[in-house]
């Protein structure tokens, strides 16, 4: 097969989805096409940039490290293209409207992402919200470089952190664990020690 010259975008929105989904699967039900077009073209982005992209993970597929690389830009370039696309339909209205860009970590929880940022429909003038998600690093990047207006966090900047900002704490809130009854019998007694070497669950690494 001849090596493509440019980036083909179709394949990359095949691998956008198929990374944002966790399998060929349920990324080919979503664009509504067979499986072997996604695969296809997954293995034509692959031989585009000379290496692979995903590894095996059980039944599904784990982005490997340049795989993580690559999804963080199609992220951006398929937010770009929704913001294009909002912003040709809306025409004049959106042209003069203010415009606020929000990045939020990808731990805090879309409901209070939402509460916190509700108000801004209250202002009494058009304004375009621009909201999207990434890890910390990115965002103070994005933050430093006047990518973004407003950084929503689960926690303080990390000591070290280099970026001039103004941060306040917006609230608290407690960490709840959940076990099987019998499980949970066992561990109270001298909880939180009893949960070391307990096996885990959680939502990120």
């Amino acid at each position: 097969m001849e090596r493509l010259h440019e980036l083909n975008f179709h394949h990359l929105r095949y691998f956008w989805l198929v990374a944002r989904e966790g399998s060929v699967t349920a990324a080919a039900r979503i664009a509504d096409v067979g499986q072997p077009v996604v695969s296809t073209q997954l293995r034509r982005l692959e031989k585009y940039f000379r290496t692979k992209l995903f590894n095996k993970s059980g039944r599904g597929l784990k982005l490997t490290e340049a795989g993580e690389m690559v999804y963080q830009y199609a992220e951006d370039i398929f937010r770009l293209g929704r913001e294009l696309g909002q912003t040709m339909r809306n025409g004049d209205t959106l042209s003069k409207a203010a415009r606020l860009t929000v990045g939020v970590t990808d731990v805090v929880p879309k409901l209070i992402v939402y509460k916190l940022l509700e108000p801004v429909f209250d202002l009494g003038y058009p304004i375009q919200l621009v909201v999207y998600e990434d890890i910390m690093e990115q965002l103070l990047s994005d933050l430093a470089l006047n990518n973004i207006d407003l950084l929503l966090a689960e926690s303080m900047l990390p000591a070290g952190n280099k970026v001039k900002v103004y941060q306040h704490l917006l609230g608290e809130c407690g960490v709840t664990f959940f076990a099987a009854p019998k499980l949970a019998t066992t561990l109270i007694e001298q909880f939180p020690k009893s949960l070391n070497g307990v096996p885990m669950l959680l939502p990120t690494e």
